[in-house]
């Protein structure tokens, strides 16, 4: 009986551990108002359970603006899960960020305590203060400021706008990232390349799958689990059965890999890189019809 008794008190005090243990922190410990601050959750749990994150949730109140994210990745042990997002403050000052959002396997909410970080203004310190009125200087006699000197210097500011924003439009343009596409071109596995590599490989080509197909549809699903999100794509009927197909395919091999921490072949990850390729492909193939 003595034993059973330790045996249960054992469990009991490993959930509270597990439960516990979930780690929230920033990337920074200072940063300025506006600026997009990345959010790193770490949550130890049992080897096979699945963590879920609710995009929508992810920010506890109306002082934080979601960003991007999430991504959400499995030890290749399979004891815990790392969860990552972006967001950013519009309050100034100490700021504590709550946990909300992410869930157990059995729907219990996963509990950290706060991120803390300092958010700073804009301006300097005593810079927003009122400055005294200066001076006023009375126009001397006979002298006249022409009508016309004013209308080219405001042409000589309109110009300059125009051509500065011009300039910065382009260079947002230039800035922009990769395409899924160029990203899954890029991605190469070497002959001898060791089980964390693979297992990486595989993460990075289903992500860059499904956010190429969330933003050929102007939709965010990257709070559900492959197997939520496939269900949600047959249901959209956006895409054909040979698609699906491939999806299907391309998702149950890197499950195994995302969920259960195994390392597949470099044979299997070709496959799935080429599998990739053909699905993205065809999106662009679409877009561009």
């Amino acid at each position: 009986m003595k034993q059973l008794i330790a045996l249960v008190w054992f469990v009991l005090c490993t959930n509270m551990a597990l439960a516990q243990d979930a780690s929230l922190r920033f990337e920074v410990q200072r940063a300025v108002i506006g600026e997009p601050l990345a959010v790193v959750l770490t949550v130890p749990h049992a080897r096979g359970e699945r963590i879920k994150v609710v995009a929508e949730q992810l920010t506890p109140d109306d002082s934080w603006l979601f960003v991007e994210g999430p991504e959400t990745l499995t030890a290749a042990d399979g004891a815990s899960t790392t969860v990552r997002w972006s967001v950013f403050s519009i309050d100034v000052g100490e700021r504590a960020f709550e946990l909300t959002g992410v869930y157990r396997g059995d729907g219990a909410p996963v509990e950290a305590a706060p991120a803390n970080i300092t958010i700073q203004g804009e301006l300097l310190p005593d810079e927003d203060q009122p400055r005294p009125f200066t001076d006023f200087h009375e126009i001397e006699d006979g002298a006249v400021v022409r009508s016309w000197h004013w209308l080219v210097l405001l042409a000589a500011l309109v110009g300059s706008s125009v051509w500065f924003f011009a300039r910065k439009r382009e260079a947002t343009e230039s800035d922009r990232g990769p395409s899924a596409s160029e990203q899954l071109a890029e991605l190469e596995l070497d002959e001898a390349a060791d089980p964390e590599r693979t297992r990486t490989l595989t993460y990075e080509i289903s992500r860059l799958v499904r956010s190429a197909i969330d933003h050929a549809q102007a939709t965010d699903a990257s709070g559900l689990t492959d197997e939520e999100w496939l269900a949600a794509q047959r249901a959209s009927g956006k895409l054909d059965a040979q698609t699906l197909d491939q999806l299907a395919q391309l998702l149950a091999d890197c499950e195994s890999v995302k969920y259960a921490g195994a390392a597949p072949t470099t044979f299997a990850v070709r496959d799935n890189l080429e599998r990739a390729r053909r699905v993205v492909g065809s999106l662009d193939e679409e877009a561009d019809a």
